[in-house]
């Protein structure tokens, strides 16, 4: 590593160094031996490819979100026998809410539930459920009507009547496009 030595207009002594991997001139900072650049390659690299990283910052996001560690999720997860606790679906064949890029991992596939007054967690769903639990805002009332709905015998088919009196299907068409 070449080094060498300027002098500031303000007395202070710098020692430059050139960067081992490029070369280039580079300040010494806190005893790092690459130059800005090569540092942020580094870690670009380092943040896309290191397992370790995902973990922490896993654990950290599930603590500061939902309060709870991932020994107790993972253990969730295993009373929920690895699926959804509504329509027990594995989690391998659950939907991703987002595409995966790195390992698989139960948390790419299955939602963390929760109660959002209490805070507590209630259990892991898959996408479709949590966001079926979301669109019907948690009150059991949509629940037991969106239930009964589906029960019902289907309606029969509505059909747009384009018929004015005295005049035939094509004069309302007509009259409809001449408008605009």
């Amino acid at each position: 590593m070449e080094q060498s030595v300027r002098i500031e207009p303000t007395g202070q002594v710098t020692r430059e160094h050139s960067c081992p991997r490029c070369g280039s001139a580079m300040n010494r900072i806190r005893g790092r031996n690459r130059c800005k650049p090569c540092l942020r390659r580094a870690d670009r690299v380092y943040y896309a490819t290191s397992e370790n990283r995902r973990r922490k910052m896993r654990e950290s996001y599930v603590l500061r979100r939902y309060g709870t560690t991932m020994l107790e999720l993972e253990a969730l997860f295993e009373r929920q026998d690895r699926a959804c606790a509504i329509c027990t679906t594995h989690w391998t064949a659950c939907v991703p809410a987002k595409r995966p890029t790195h390992e698989a991992h139960f948390l790419q596939r299955l939602c963390v539930d929760h109660c959002h007054r209490s805070g507590q967690v209630r259990g892991l769903l898959c996408n479709a459920c949590n966001t079926a639990l979301g669109l019907l805002q948690e009150e059991p009332a949509r629940f037991l009507s969106a239930v009964s709905y589906l029960d019902r015998e289907p309606a029969a088919p509505v059909r747009a009547d384009l018929s004015i009196a005295g005049s035939t299907k094509a004069d309302a068409t007509e009259r409809i496009f001449n408008r605009f």
